[in-house]
């Protein structure tokens, strides 16, 4: 797996595609994640179709596999499948419930779908699990920003000031 992992890293993808079919082969109980690598690298040789089918795979071999999941999601949204791609974040969410990453995904799916309370709500589920980060506030001050809620926004980045002094996005939103 480290060798297939340094020829990825390389940038080899063919050496690298080879050794996680042999890894396929000698250590079975690593399947997902080797499936979702090699997803990822056929998505980086922007082959859709093997990624999708090798995303599949590893979803196959573990249905919890949140990583996986995400990668599939981000997939289907790229192709406009954004229903799809919809019922993907809900399940990470249903299996992970304190995944931001997979909230942020929907919010702005639902921005862009012209969904603003939803995709607002998506933000506001972030900064409410627990341990917001600064970067939580500030996106969602971005949000509200962009939609015209200013005081919202002025609070939601004076949040993100207040758990992080040098985060100057926040300040520039001010």
């Amino acid at each position: 797996m480290a060798l297939a992992s340094a020829y990825n890293k390389e940038g080899r993808f063919k050496e690298a595609i080879d050794e996680y079919e042999f890894v396929l082969t000698l250590d079975p109980d690593r399947k997902n994640l080797t499936y979702n690598n090699l997803g990822l690298i056929y998505l980086h040789l922007k082959d859709e179709v093997k990624a999708k089918e090798y995303f599949n795979s590893a979803l196959k071999e573990d249905p919890q596999d949140t990583i996986a999941r995400n990668n599939l999601a981000n997939l289907l949204y790229q192709q406009s499948l954004k229903d799809e791609a919809i019922s993907e974040y809900q399940k990470i969410i249903e299996i992970d419930p304190l995944n931001k990453e997979a909230r942020r995904s929907l919010g702005y799916i639902y921005l862009t779908a012209g969904l603003t309370t939803e995709g607002i709500g998506k933000f506001e589920e972030i900064v409410n699990l627990p341990q917001p980060t600064d970067i939580s506030y500030q996106e969602l001050g971005d949000v509200y920003r962009s939609n015209g809620m200013l005081p919202q926004a002025i609070s939601s980045y004076k949040s993100s000031i207040d758990i992080n002094t040098r985060n100057e996005h926040s300040y520039s939103g001010l």
